[in-house]
């Protein structure tokens, strides 16, 4: 049946077609550069695709406390007329699961963080800031995702409990 004339898309709309599977997956590959990027500047231990029950899968997890660090590249987002980046219904649902499920879900966009990257050197003390500066996003992004404790106000250096 695919060998008939009627079923095949006119030549302008399959060259439209192709260039779209093309362009999804080098955004695909990009994704795993980032979340490999991301995974990079973790400073604890985290582990990779952690697969849950449920069927999800995390990108960075810490199972044993429930933490998981979800980098959301491109497609987790619709890009609004204003240039606002809104998660899709998809990304939003996940993350709802997963916190009904008692995780603790940081988000790492893709625009955050490229733009710790603006700029970025190759090599020394600018290199050396920037991965100090990725690190430190993340540390913040955990901290920020925790729930305040009577303990965290408690504590005058700064330092999570």
């Amino acid at each position: 049946e695919l060998h008939r004339p009627n079923l095949l898309l006119p030549s302008r709309h399959r060259a439209q077609v192709h260039e779209e599977a093309v362009s999804q997956l080098l955004q695909s590959l990009d994704t795993s550069r980032l979340q490999a990027d991301v995974g990079d500047h973790l400073e604890q231990p985290y582990a990779s695709e952690h697969i849950l029950p449920q069927g999800y899968s995390l990108d960075w997890a810490r199972p044993e406390e429930k933490i998981a660090i979800e980098v959301d590249g491109p497609w987790h987002f619709m890009r609004m007329h204003t240039g606002e980046h809104v998660p899709t219904g998809a990304t939003i649902l996940k993350l709802r699961q997963l916190r009904a499920l008692g995780w603790l879900v940081v988000s790492v966009p893709y625009y955050e963080w490229r733009r710790l990257g603006v700029g970025e050197a190759r090599e020394g003390d600018a290199r050396e800031d920037l991965e100090a500066l990725r690190c430190e996003y993340l540390r913040d992004k955990v901290a920020a995702a925790r729930p305040v404790s009577r303990a965290a106000h408690a504590n005058k250096e700064g330092h999570l409990p």
